[in-house]
């Protein structure tokens, strides 16, 4: 928003502005192009690790009278030191995360530009998970027409196979541990990875963790709580209207990167977090997506959120 003001000199006496303006004051009539609008930049978005951000200003109206510019901080967590504040442009340094509103001001003579911008420094944290301490992981099975639901070991996956000629479904919850987050934070955005198991334990045992003429599968918000004693018959429901179709693939192998869940982690956040489940799009027999969980032996492969927030 920008902000013009015209400079009056007037009389006070005792508290009180003499009403008649026209013969206490002086207003010099303003030429058009003396008129001062200016533009202190985009609203912009900063990590932490660069504490620092660019202010940079613009003159849109009034610049041949424009005699002196002062950068300022609004509000904020704390006060950042600004270097060159008496330019259009400037820097701010020292920056901790948390929502900062710096404005800039052109003065000339007769006239006043003011205008703000927004800057909002984030931290990032990733979380994984790691075992049944720090998120979870488990996979709900029906086979044939009983439950064999367990704990997820290496794998969490969705699909449909038999075992013994006999069928089975399977669908996987896996939960992180969002009281990692500092209290009250505010989370900017959410981004799941989740990848391929090179040697799946299920599924056709040959190093093929996508099968199937359509492997597409949902990522879907868990709404109900669940643990490694829940079985196929009493799984939570999920959040169907807000979830995530993962497209189908041919490839045998294929992570799924930096998803977006940012409206999924929001919620869990926010309300209850009962973790996210997938679930395959047609469950026809021999068609699986197969993910390592948080007992596989190289962590770093194991299922990640990154959540930028403030």
């Amino acid at each position: 928003m920008h902000f013009s003001v015209s400079i009056c000199t007037c009389i006070l006496l005792s508290g009180i502005i003499i009403m008649s303006c026209q013969k206490q004051c002086t207003v010099t009539p303003i030429s058009k192009n003396d008129i001062i609008i200016i533009d202190a930049g985009k609203s912009q978005i900063v990590s932490v690790t660069g504490d620092t951000a660019k202010l940079t200003g613009n003159v849109l109206s009034g610049r041949p009278s424009i005699t002196s510019y002062a950068w300022s901080t609004i509000s904020g967590p704390n006060s950042p030191a600004i270097s060159n504040g008496d330019s259009v442009s400037s820097v701010a340094t020292g920056l901790t995360a948390g929502v900062y509103v710096f404005q800039l001001k052109a003065s000339s003579p007769d006239n006043v530009g003011l205008d703000t911008t927004t800057v909002i420094v984030t931290k990032t944290i990733i979380l994984r998970i790691d075992s049944t301490t720090n998120g979870k992981a488990y996979n709900f099975q029906l086979i044939n027409t009983s439950d064999g639901s367990n704990p997820s070991g290496e794998e969490i996956f969705a699909g449909a196979w038999t075992s013994g000629g006999l069928p089975y479904d399977t669908k996987s919850g896996f939960l992180f541990d969002l009281n990692q987050l500092p209290a009250n934070s505010t989370i900017v955005s959410a981004k799941l990875t989740l990848y391929s198991d090179s040697t799946p334990l299920n599924g056709d045992h040959l190093g093929d963790a996508n099968s199937g003429a359509n492997n597409a599968f949902y990522l879907e918000r868990m709404t109900g709580s669940w643990n490694y004693t829940s079985s196929w018959f009493n799984i939570p429901t999920t959040d169907t209207a807000n979830g995530i179709l993962v497209p189908s693939t041919v490839l045998p192998q294929l992570d799924i990167a930096d998803l977006d869940v940012t409206g999924m982690v929001k919620t869990m956040y926010t309300t209850n977090n009962y973790g996210f489940q997938i679930r395959m799009q047609d469950t026809v027999p021999y068609t699986t997506r197969i993910f390592c969980a948080g007992y596989y032996p190289q962590v770093y492969r194991h299922p990640k959120l990154e959540i930028l927030y403030h």
